[in-house]
């Protein structure tokens, strides 16, 4: 299993390995890098990925992946793994309408689109949330299966 890390919190790489990210091409990774716990123990690799490039106005490190797999794989096959992974995820960079595009990848979008059908109407779910919670907060706290303050 491969991890796909769409948003960046968190700096892994040091300032002269982050400027790599600005420089990657459509389908190319950074080195894999281990990914190390307080104690000091390898805990799973990682990379970072391009899906595709982007002209100005956009970021330099839009339309970048983080990658990121099990420490029990090995690193050997860590590697192996990651330039797969940089050539064959950019056909899956979502495309179109969806203000996550690219990182948003058309399986996972088509994914939501489906799980979104399946909830059903948006304003009906909304209604019945709203006059539940209503309900629910108009209830004494004994009813709500709450202990009561004293």
């Amino acid at each position: 299993m491969i991890g796909v890390i769409k948003r960046s919190v968190r700096q892994y790489l040091d300032a002269d390995r982050e400027l790599l990210l600005g420089r990657l091409g459509a389908g190319e990774r950074t080195p894999v890098f281990s990914l190390v716990d307080q104690e000091g123990t390898v805990r799973g690799y990682s990379w970072y990925s391009r899906l595709v490039a982007l002209a100005s106005p956009w970021h330099d490190h839009a339309g970048i992946v983080r990658c990121e797999v099990r420490v029990g794989l090995g690193l050997e096959r860590a590697v192996e793994l990651a330039g797969v992974v940089a050539a064959v995820l950019p056909a899956y960079a979502g495309r179109g309408s969806d203000p996550r595009t690219p990182q948003n990848l058309t399986p996972i979008a088509g994914l939501e689109g489906w799980l979104r059908h399946r909830m059903g109407d948006r304003g009906m779910i909304r209604r019945a949330l709203v006059a539940w919670l209503a309900q629910a907060g108009s209830e004494p706290a004994a009813t709500r299966g709450e202990a009561r303050r004293p």
